[in-house]
């Protein structure tokens, strides 16, 4: 098996996993946790899925240097230079949502190579995974990582996907948000089981969403009850009810500062409501999304 070096190997097994559904919460929280000093941020990224999808389908022999190459050679020392910034403000990349001008000016000024070695020592990366179904691999690999996990009411993240329909077999085949395999010539996600491949082909829309949401959330309890010592759980809700609260919480268990645009963005957290909520057709699922979000409501 391939081995990276030490220092990859420390630098990432030191960084900060972001980790959430589809629709949880988790791009407007890394936009906060990445607008504090000394963050150096991957914003999502559909390289990251597939390296996740490689996880989840037991494909582990030289998933790690795979994993700690791109972030730590291809990612870490391009941000460190300034090569990856994003400057175009109309993309959910553009650096100016979580770092101000002035910020932006400083950190590129300041690159020769003495700088450069303080900020690869200092620099944490945050790594924002859309998903939670190899939280548990993950913490293996990385066990002195920090975790920080976002949970959303189950039926709000479920018709949120619902109404980007991302989960249409149109949608599916020709958009990238996650890789696929082929079943029966369909083309479905990588993480929908092989004993419910054929429920999912039959499945509505609203019920493969509810369905997506279900996997997610019941694997991340499953490693909540072993390891909720060790993570930081964001309740969406009480992130938009009381913003700045949450964001100090979050910085005292990082040991972070905020940066110039951190109260910019606290102030601009609102939660979407949504006036017509679409339960699951299936009633099986939807007792079963019920019994989740409760048991999810009661966590701490």
């Amino acid at each position: 098996m391939l081995v990276k070096s030490q220092n990859a190997s420390k630098k990432i097994n030191k960084s900060i996993f972001l980790m959430g559904s589809l629709r949880s919460g988790t791009t407007i929280t890394s936009r906060l946790i990445s607008s504090c000093k000394d963050i150096a941020y991957l914003y999502e990224q559909t390289s990251t899925d597939l390296m996740v999808s490689l996880l989840y389908k037991n494909f582990k022999k030289n998933w790690k240097i795979l994993f700690e190459t791109y972030l730590y050679d291809e990612f870490f020392y391009n941000f460190l230079s300034g090569r990856n910034f994003n400057y175009n403000k109309n993309d959910e990349s553009f650096i100016g949502k979580s770092k101000s001008i002035s910020e932006i000016k400083t950190f590129i000024k300041k690159n020769n190579k003495t700088e450069f070695l303080k900020k690869s020592k200092k620099f944490r990366i945050l790594i924002n995974i859309k998903g939670l179904l190899v939280i548990k691999e993950i913490k293996k690999i990385y066990p002195n990582s920090k975790y920080i996990i976002v949970v959303r009411d189950l039926f709000d993240i479920s018709n949120s996907i619902y109404y980007k329909k991302w989960f249409t077999n149109k949608n599916i085949k020709k958009d990238l948000q996650f890789p696929n395999v082929i079943y029966k010539k369909k083309v479905i996600p990588y993480w929908v089981p092989k004993n419910n491949r054929e429920k999912w082909l039959k499945y509505s829309l609203i019920d493969r969403s509810y369905f997506y949401t279900l996997l997610q959330y019941q694997s991340f309890l499953r490693f909540y009850k072993l390891n909720y010592k060790n993570i930081f759980l964001i309740k969406y809700n009480q992130l938009c009810s009381d913003p700045l609260k949450v964001s100090c919480e979050i910085s005292d268990f990082l040991n972070i500062k905020f940066g110039q645009m951190t109260n910019k963005i606290i102030n601009s957290i609102k939660e979407k409501k949504y006036k017509k909520k679409k339960e699951p057709t299936d009633l099986s699922l939807g007792k079963k999304i019920k019994d989740l979000n409760n048991k999810l409501k009661k966590l701490k």
